[in-house]
């Protein structure tokens, strides 16, 4: 007689848009964390960011544009709000893995 198997499930992957490459989700990490955290994490993005594109809000950054940027950029966000105004609300890591990355 056979054991019954025990499959692992399959990993859950990140939702892909066109042109953006498939990720898989972030471990989890305890609530308490998501703040330091995330913070190590912008830090390290914004250095990437030399020429601060992700800084601040394109409206705010080039104001010439703003209102065409927000007609097609449905849920714009940059770094700065990321810390001012979510990474204290984040419920897991994830969700700035998905602010980031949608």
């Amino acid at each position: 007689r056979k054991k019954p198997s025990k499959k692992k499930p399959p990993k859950k992957r990140a939702t892909r848009k066109p042109g953006r490459p498939e990720l898989s989700p972030w471990a989890d990490i305890p609530q308490s964390n998501i703040v330091e955290v995330g913070q190590g994490i912008l830090d390290r993005l914004a250095i990437e960011d030399e020429e601060g594109i992700f800084a601040v809000p394109v409206a705010e950054s080039v104001p010439d544009i703003a209102e065409e940027y927000n007609e097609a950029i449905s849920d714009p966000i940059d770094f700065r709000t990321i810390k001012l105004e979510r990474l204290s609300q984040y419920q897991s890591i994830r969700e700035l893995q998905t602010d980031l990355i949608t």
